[in-house]
């Protein structure tokens, strides 16, 4: 049910929008929508409706009305079960269309005098009825009183009467009786206890949109004709109209189904927009994002965009996203080789990545090299780079000659190198440092103990009493050379500028002489080799032996 009335809207609303284009009706058809139909031929005026003319036939209110008020008992089965006065005066002349009212022009329905007759036309279809119109022949009028009216749904059905002649009706006048039978039903039947002089029934409906009692005014209901009688709809109006018998057009700012919709909600492209008061159609299209005449509707079945002609899918979006019907951003970014909000935009021939956030220019490549989405190197990287475009360095150490830049693992690699071999070298001098301090290690070394050498007389022996040498240990030697010597001993030179005899003050200093002093020209480093000692230059030197 649902669907059919969204298919109602439809084709009302592309009417309305139809009759604004062209600007009126087509031939035949008037009115709002140009829902409805002429009924005075070519005089119908396409626009009011207004007949310049007569009605069609069976229609009435032409001349300068719009003939919407029909006879639909015009031309349709009628029939009676009662015995006829005259052969010639059968049912269906009631309905011929013949109003003559003289009963001997053999254009009247006319029953057997004193028996109980009836008369019924089907109207071929359920008819909201209201006014009925009785041409009683002119004679015996009386005997139209006591008659009663009846609608029903089938021909064999009784139904409560919707009018009964009373018994004083007026015998004065032309016999002409407009009458209200208020109700619903197809057949039709007026009875009668004694007698029936029917020359013509005419029953009237309204045009479905119209209603009162000349069927003059509109109604504009969306899914069924409103009451022909109040007007009153069943249900909304066609866009444009409000009210209950929806005759109301809609005000300033509103339009659509039952004046509902607001102007201002539209998401036209141009805020300036008029607003239809039938289908709010905006100017110059839509916002992105929004479809549908009046630009209310949001893109969908995966579209977005501008009149919603861009597709989700077709975007390059970065792993999954969500695509809003506006603009369709890629919450994830883009693939590479493609940016944008919706990655519909492809890189140019220098750029590349997501986004095209890098230059070709800037890779590392070896050789020339095409540039494509990801930046890849056909021939791979120049020395010192990685990665498959080439944009990143490898670690090394600074090249003076190349000047090639040191990275700062390799710094941080070498400078922790160089503090463990220094500290090892200071560990060795300090380890060794404390060898040679060490009592028990100056006993064991003959070339720091002089305790078991003889003295030797020298001649400043000879001139001072003699002074012996007693056991000192030298360290920090680098000025005086003194060489000292034992039976099967070792030798070994000491060099200092200020001697340190342990167990001594620190301001003692060993005299010698010329002696037992070597003084060379040159420092000289020596090695003991038994009895022989050689500088490191190669030449050899006989050390006296101490007696």
């Amino acid at each position: 049910m649902a669907g059919v009335w969204i298919l109602t809207v439809i084709v009302f609303t592309s009417a309305c929008w139809i009759q604004v284009i062209i600007g009126s009706c087509s031939r035949g058809t008037f009115g709002d929508s140009c829902s409805y139909t002429c009924h005075c031929g070519r005089s119908c005026n396409q626009t009011t409706g207004v007949c310049g003319g007569v009605c069609d036939r069976g229609w009435v209110g032409g001349n300068g009305g719009t003939c919407q008020k029909e006879n639909v008992a015009l031309g349709k089965d009628a029939s009676s079960p009662t015995a006829l006065w005259s052969s010639v005066w059968t049912a269906d002349k009631a309905v011929d269309g013949n109003s003559n009212q003289d009963v001997y022009r053999h254009s009247c329905f006319n029953s057997e005098d004193n028996v109980m007759s009836s008369w019924t036309v089907d109207l071929g279809d359920d008819y909201r009825i209201h006014d009925v119109r009785i041409y009683h022949q002119k004679l015996h009028l009386a005997r139209i009183r006591t008659a009663a009216l009846y609608l029903s749904n089938t021909s064999n059905t009784t139904s409560v009467p919707c009018y009964t002649f009373p018994s004083n009706t007026s015998v004065i006048g032309n016999g002409i009786y407009d009458i209200v039978c208020d109700g619903i039903g197809r057949y039709f039947t007026i009875t009668d206890p004694t007698h029936l002089n029917l020359c013509e029934v005419e029953i009237y409906v309204c045009s479905p949109g119209v209603f009162g009692v000349s069927c003059n005014q509109f109604c504009h209901c969306l899914q069924a004709a409103c009451d022909p009688v109040s007007g009153v709809c069943p249900g909304d109006c066609r866009p444009g109209w409000q009210g209950d018998r929806c005759d109301t057009e809609c005000d300033a700012d509103y339009y659509g189904v039952n004046c509902l919709n607001i102007c201002t909600n539209r998401k036209c492209s141009d805020v300036s927009s008029s607003c239809d008061r039938y289908n709010g159609s905006c100017d110059k299209g839509c916002l992105p994002g929004w479809r549908g005449v009046d630009c209310t509707q949001e893109c969908y079945n995966g579209t977005y965009g501008a009149d919603c002609n861009m597709t989700c899918s077709e975007r390059k979006c970065a792993g999954d996203s969500s695509c809003d019907h506006v603009r369709g951003t890629c919450t994830s970014g883009c693939v590479s080789g493609w940016k944008g909000g919706d990655c519909t935009t492809a890189c140019d021939s220098q750029h590349y990545g997501a986004n095209c956030d890098k230059t070709c220019a800037s890779r590392h490549c070896v050789g020339k090299s095409s540039c494509n989405s990801t930046g890849h190197c056909d021939k791979g990287c120049e020395t010192g780079w990685t990665l498959d475009d080439c944009t990143a360095s490898l670690p090394q150490q600074n090249n003076p000659v190349g000047g090639e830049e040191i990275l700062i693992p390799a710094v941080t690699v070498t400078t922790i190198v160089v503090l463990v071999v220094a500290g090892a070298a200071v560990g060795v001098v300090i380890l060794r440092r404390r060898r040679r301090l060490s009592p028990q290690e100056s006993d064991s070394h003959d070339y720091y103990n002089t305790s078991h050498l003889s003295k030797v007389p020298t001649k400043q022996s000879r001139d001072n009493d003699e002074t012996q040498l007693e056991a000192r240990t030298y360290d920090g030697l680098s000025v005086m050379s003194r060489e000292i010597q034992g039976p099967e001993e070792t030798y070994c030179t000491l060099n200092t500028e200020k001697p340190y005899l342990e167990g001594e003050e620190s301001g003692e200093v060993a005299e010698t002489t010329d002696r037992d002093i070597y003084m060379p020209t040159e420092p000289r480093t020596y090695e003991t080799l038994d009895s022989t000692s050689r500088d490191m230059t190669g030449e050899y030197s006989e050390l006296g032996k101490i007696a």
